[in-house]
């Protein structure tokens, strides 16, 4: 596990304390349950019902990468303005920059992960091909509109008659790509017209 710490002033002041068991944290007596998170995929930060993490949690390298929230005050010392990351932290009391905390946390049960929000590479690869097939189509439509109007009123010529059929057969494939076999990570892209 691989924990970042970003540094956030806090007023009042407040404490933070973790400990790990395992792929499950315990922040200040609410335990957050990471097993679940798979390769490559990332939870962002509000699918977490804890107000201490601070970005997205992934899986890299086998390795839950998360960051927290670290509390600053004008007292705090540079190694809790400016902390490292925390590599292969081992189970128990996460060592944390600066004096740790005093208050003693009860046991607060397990955080609510949403689960739904996580973004698998799948999930990733097919958002980022539909986002692919919107740019595309929107070009398409760009080339066609004027096009279509030159056939409708009847003053196109024989070139820009088959540019038309080129840029509609193009539209067609385009929603055809969806359908291909290897979707949405082995996607065969239709050439556009020249």
């Amino acid at each position: 596990m691989i924990i970042k710490l970003s540094p956030q002033e806090m007023h009042p002041p407040q404490q933070l304390a973790v400990w790990k068991n395992g792929e499950q944290l315990n922040i200040n007596g609410l335990t957050i349950d990471l097993a679940s998170l798979v390769e490559g995929a990332s939870l962002p930060a509000n699918a977490i019902g804890s107000a201490w993490v601070a970005g997205p949690i992934q899986r890299v390298g086998g390795q839950v990468v998360l960051t927290l929230f670290l509390p600053n005050s004008p007292e705090s010392t540079e190694a809790e303005r400016f902390p490292r990351d925390l590599v292969d932290v081992p189970d128990g009391r996460v060592a944390l920059p600066g004096k740790a905390a005093e208050e003693h946390f009860p046991t607060l049960g397990f955080a609510q992960i949403d689960w739904s929000l996580m973004q698998t590479r799948a999930r990733q690869a097919e958002a980022l091909a539909l986002t692919t097939i919107a740019q595309l189509r929107r070009e398409a439509d760009q080339a066609v509109a004027p096009l279509a109007d030159a056939v409708a009123l009847g003053m196109a010529s024989e070139a820009e008659a088959k540019k038309l059929t080129d840029w509609q057969r193009f539209r067609v494939l385009l929603n055809r790509v969806p359908e291909q076999a290897g979707w949405p990570t082995e996607i065969d892209w239709p050439a556009p017209p020249a």
